[in-house]
């Protein structure tokens, strides 16, 4: 996760997961003062969304760069389908 963090500028927000990012994010900057240290990976919500064309389109001008799915329950239809079968978003790359 550390490495991944120093590539991606937004993110869309996956349960608590996310909530990994702000640590990994302190962990990257040790030494530094709190109020000094800079969170600029923007968790961006998918709320009010419902297929994943609208999602990248209109979360592009909030940065985002990664989606991160899983096999949760959690999230809307549209990030579980690109979990269990990518195949039909073959615009996307994958990152493991």
């Amino acid at each position: 996760m550390n490495d991944v963090s120093k590539l991606v500028n937004g993110i869309n927000r996956l349960g608590t997961e996310t909530r990994h990012i702000t640590t990994i994010q302190t962990i990257n900057q040790w030494l530094i003062t709190y109020p000094e240290m800079q969170f600029d990976i923007s968790i961006i919500s998918h709320d009010n969304y419902d297929n994943l064309h609208d999602y990248i389109i209109n979360s592009k001008s909030d940065n985002l760069s990664h989606i991160i799915v899983d096999n949760i329950n959690e999230q809307p239809e549209f990030l579980k389908e690109l979990f269990f079968d990518e195949s039909k978003y073959n615009y996307l790359k994958k990152n493991l």
